[in-house]
């Protein structure tokens, strides 16, 4: 019974601490996602050297728009016309992607607009940011086989007020080719 003790007191500490640590958040004004990565996880990335995409990445990113691995892309589910879901929009996201794959690999930054303007997923079927992501691997994967989402990062992150979506697209080591059945 005294070790079931000390996990329900470990509980009741680390409850403590975590409320601590959103009020701290909170009152400097800095919010930091809470991710959970598991060990193999952590040691891939520590080995490989792949760090997190974060707010200076996605900024450094805008301020050169002129870099030709770079993409902008305002959207990627609804067009921008009438707020419906549009195959084209989508194949114009998937076609940098394989672009990148079949290179020297580049990013592709969703909810941005021309010249690097940050807009923001918010008009594009935006829920969650899991939701978001888990649906947009998912066409990928569809469109480019699973093989090619071994190259392919994507993830959701903040800046300023804008919630951005940045696939990172590593050079394959095949050559890809794209089948979107919703576009052809």
């Amino acid at each position: 019974g005294d070790y079931d003790a000390y996990l329900e007191n470990y509980v009741e500490q680390g409850t403590q601490k975590f409320a601590e640590w959103q009020n701290i958040q909170r009152k400097i004004g800095k919010v930091v996602p809470l991710t959970v990565v598991s060990d193999a996880e952590e040691n891939d990335h520590e080995g490989s050297g792949a760090k997190k995409p974060n707010n200076k990445l996605v900024r450094s990113l805008a301020q050169n728009w002129f870099d030709p691995r770079i993409e902008f892309c305002e959207r990627f589910y609804l067009s921008a016309e009438d707020q419906t879901p549009d195959p084209k929009t989508q194949h114009n996201v998937i076609r940098h992607v394989v672009a990148f794959l079949n290179s020297a690999g580049g990013y592709v930054l969703i909810g941005a607009g021309q010249e690097g303007k940050l807009l923001g997923l918010f008009d594009d079927d935006f829920r969650t940011p899991l939701h978001y992501t888990h649906r947009l691997s998912e066409t990928l994967r569809k469109s480019l086989g699973d093989a090619s989402m071994k190259c392919i990062d994507v993830s959701i992150v903040r800046a300023s007020s804008e919630d951005l979506c940045l696939v990172t697209c590593q050079k394959g080591t095949e050559l890809v080719l794209c089948c979107h059945q919703g576009y052809n």
